[in-house]
């Protein structure tokens, strides 16, 4: 399963660095490699093969590879967190897609499964609390965005303070402070 988790690591890094290519080609093998037993690792793949879809705007295929996982019912089988990683990616591809009933709905659902999974605002929530920032800001509440966001960016500024996951949060902060 280690081997699995790695590919799928660099999965998500290249993805995030814009190699689809080989972020869907590390998404495969781990694929391939995990039994059916792991499904942990299937879903932290697909999870992987997502982001990249979603970050080279292949929307239509990122809602339908994590909508598949989010219908499985071997779902509840996964740790809490890795479900709640699951919800946020799906939220934000429903953000992109303008579906902000479906994305309100994931959303709400990735918060809720830190929360009983006890995860402190932390940058493993970017996606998460930065969808529900965005969704926020939609529905004309930007002082409850801003309150999602602050101590996401102070946790950026003590641990990465040079991550592109902290440029986008200072991004949808400017914005909320600007409404």
């Amino acid at each position: 399963i280690e081997h699995h988790g790695h590919l799928a690591r660099l999965a998500r890094l290249q993805a995030l660095l814009g190699d689809s290519g080989r972020a869907q080609s590390l998404v495969a093998e781990a694929l391939s490699l995990a039994t059916p037993a792991e499904y942990t690792a299937q879903v932290v793949a697909e999870l992987a093969g997502a982001l990249d879809d979603r970050m080279q705007l292949r929307l239509s295929s990122a809602r339908d590879r994590l909508e598949r996982r989010a219908r499985d019912p071997r779902l509840e089988t996964v740790p809490m967190r890795v479900q709640a990683d699951l919800a946020a990616e799906l939220g934000m591809v429903w953000l992109e897609l303008e579906d902000l009933p479906a994305a309100g709905r994931e959303l709400a659902r990735c918060r809720d499964l830190y929360s009983r999974a006890q995860v402190e605002v932390s940058i493993p929530m970017t996606a998460c609390m930065v969808g529900n920032a965005r969704l926020d800001l939609r529905e004309g509440r930007p002082s409850d965005a801003e309150e999602l966001l602050l101590p996401l960016a102070a946790s950026w500024e003590r641990v990465n303070r040079e991550g592109t996951g902290r440029g986008e949060v200072l991004f949808w902060l400017a914005r909320a402070e600007a409404a």
